[in-house]
């Protein structure tokens, strides 16, 4: 009972765990979004287009670089359990 308690508080530490970075580069401002969640039987996880909204929602006008799993929780390293990160990159 207290692993699925202690695991249960883990889990709940990293959902939905993400930042944006924004700075500026060359007169661009260039914004940095990343991404982390758990992965529970092919559920949830962090995919890379969940990034790419972030960047869609900070007003980014192209994406320069894009990284993580392609659909939410398939890719992960073990399907029952484990966590997803994407980060993506683009300007305004």
């Amino acid at each position: 009972m207290k692993k699925i308690l202690f695991l249960t508080f883990v889990v709940g530490l990293i959902a939905n765990c993400y930042s944006i970075d924004k700075t500026k580069v060359g007169g661009k401002d260039v914004i940095t979004a990343t991404q982390m969640n758990p992965v529970i039987f092919t559920a949830w996880g962090a995919p890379v287009t969940a990034c790419l909204n972030d960047l869609n929602k900070e007003g980014a006008t192209q994406v320069v670089d894009a990284r993580g799993a392609a659909t939410g929780g398939m890719f992960s390293t073990s399907r029952i359990s484990g966590t997803e990160a994407c980060q993506a990159t683009g300007v305004k």
